[in-house]
């Protein structure tokens, strides 16, 4: 999973052999915010 730099709630992460999903963590309020998901295949 990466991170974006100097946000620790804005987080990446590879699924498959082609998926890509980026997400929003928001720890205090339990949500996970999915904004984008690439799927290149």
């Amino acid at each position: 999973m990466a991170e974006y730099t100097g946000e620790p709630e804005y987080r990446q992460v590879i699924f498959g052999s082609f998926g890509l999903v980026s997400f929003y963590v928001d720890d205090v309020a339990e949500i996970i915010r999915v904004f984008d998901i690439t799927w290149a295949g």
